[in-house]
């Protein structure tokens, strides 16, 4: 089982940690948000790393991408340093 490198929250209460975890969750989604462009580059990542023609950081990379799609920018976090 492939794990990817960091787990990464889908919903509430669940966490995607292995890409059958990434797959089972794109496959429950409704259809009309699988023709999202975040969610179709989510879904092809993902079987091309599962095929092996692919590499398994664009999945990792587009799935949070994908679930985040929508939400607000978090701010950024202010330097230490103080300015001069």
């Amino acid at each position: 089982m492939h794990r990817l490198s960091t787990g990464y929250a889908l919903a509430a209460h669940s966490r995607c940690r292995t890409l059958r975890d990434a797959g089972e969750y794109i496959q429950a989604l409704p259809k009309a948000k699988l023709k999202q462009p975040e969610w179709e580059i989510a879904a092809e990542t993902l079987l091309a790393a599962v095929e092996g023609s692919g590499p398994l950081m664009f999945a990792e990379i587009a799935m949070p991408k994908a679930v985040n799609a929508g939400k607000p920018a978090p701010e950024p976090t202010p330097s230490r340093r103080p300015k001069k």
